[in-house]
């Protein structure tokens, strides 16, 4: 066994269990932040705007079912919300990662396959509409 090979295929895994750690805690740190601050201004928004109800409405209406069916729709949305965010930002982390690690292996096969994108693009472009009028009908 060569033990050098080994330790540094163990640092290298390390490294990356360490740069795998901080991405999942930036991830949650992003996401939960910008939520929170989205759900905020819609909880402001709807409270602003049960301020303006016509007294009739609320005379013929409970104000909890007002308050109920705002603060489940604000939740819905911030729930929602949160699992958009972190995805995103995973798959993005995950792009990053997949196109580092191509250049690490072979940049000129990276530079093959970047040169061919624009020509993938343009063919999917071009077959779009035949493929989507097939499985329309």
């Amino acid at each position: 066994i060569k033990f050098k090979n080994l330790a540094e295929f163990l640092a290298m895994l390390a490294g990356l269990y360490f740069l795998y750690s901080i991405s999942r805690t930036l991830k949650r740190y992003f996401s939960t932040f910008v939520t929170e601050k989205i759900s905020y201004a819609l909880r402001n928004d709807v409270s602003a705007k049960i301020n303006r109800l016509r007294l009739s409405y609320i005379e013929t209406t409970s104000y909890g079912e007002i308050l109920s069916r705002s603060v489940s729709d604000v939740e819905a949305i911030s729930s929602a919300l949160t699992e958009y965010l972190g995805n995103s930002i995973s798959s993005i982390i995950l792009s990053i990662g997949i196109i580092s690690m191509m250049f690490f292996v072979s940049p000129e096969m990276s530079w093959v396959y970047f040169g061919f994108l624009p020509f993938i693009f343009l063919l999917i472009f071009i077959s779009w509409p035949i493929i989507l009028h097939l499985f329309v009908s």
